[in-house]
């Protein structure tokens, strides 16, 4: 079982999951279990709701306390893995499902990459400009990010419909 989780949550929630999977995975047929927690600092979620919204991103709320998840998970007898750079992701996820007990993965992420959905509105445009606008906190990084996860779904977009064309000739 894989579990997704923000840091944010995490500490809000899942360190007291923790616990009870401390206490139970010994029971367990199969002891794969891995906690993904998400750790970039910052409620997220929330942070680009605010965005959306025209609201800049708010520290004093929105900061989550920088916590070593690896290291806790060690504390209870369990795995814990960091992982500080994209290319470490593979090998770290093989070590995972190759433990023999259940795994935290500490995986550092950039909070200001926007968890763009499928279709944006206008409003959520105009909402997000309008936090530029003002002043946000990490606003070169939140274009900068937000540009390249524009271009890969553009790249992706341009690709599958190249493909679509390559398929469809005789």
């Amino acid at each position: 079982m894989v579990c997704t989780i923000g840091d944010g949550a995490f500490q809000m929630l899942g360190m007291n999951e923790l616990l009870t999977v401390k206490r139970h995975w010994r029971e367990w047929e199969n002891p794969c279990f891995i906690v993904l927690v998400l750790h970039n600092g910052d409620l997220t979620q929330v942070s680009w709701e605010m965005r959306e919204v025209g609201d800049p991103r708010y520290d004093t709320s929105q900061l989550v306390e920088d916590m070593d998840y690896a290291g806790y998970a060690g504390l209870l007898g369990l795995r814990g893995i960091t992982v500080k750079r994209p290319e470490e992701v593979e090998d770290f996820w093989e070590q995972a499902f190759a433990a023999d007990r259940p795994v935290v993965l500490d995986v550092h992420t950039d909070p200001n990459v926007p968890p763009l959905p499928a279709h944006i509105s206008f409003d959520e445009a105009k909402g997000f400009l309008s936090t530029l606008l003002k002043g946000d906190p990490a606003e070169s990084a939140v274009i900068r990010n937000s540009a390249r996860a524009m271009a890969a779904q553009l790249f992706a977009k341009a690709k599958d419909a190249v493909t679509h064309d390559d398929t469809t000739q005789p």
